[in-house]
């Protein structure tokens, strides 16, 4: 059980971390 959330937590921040890098890219892009 621990291991499933401590996955599922890890690939929500990996998801987070993607679409955070994707925005300052689109940002510096902007800019």
């Amino acid at each position: 059980m621990f291991l499933v959330n401590e996955s599922k937590l890890q690939f929500i921040i990996h998801t987070q971390h993607k679409t955070f890098v994707k925005l300052m890219i689109v940002r510096i892009s902007s800019v």
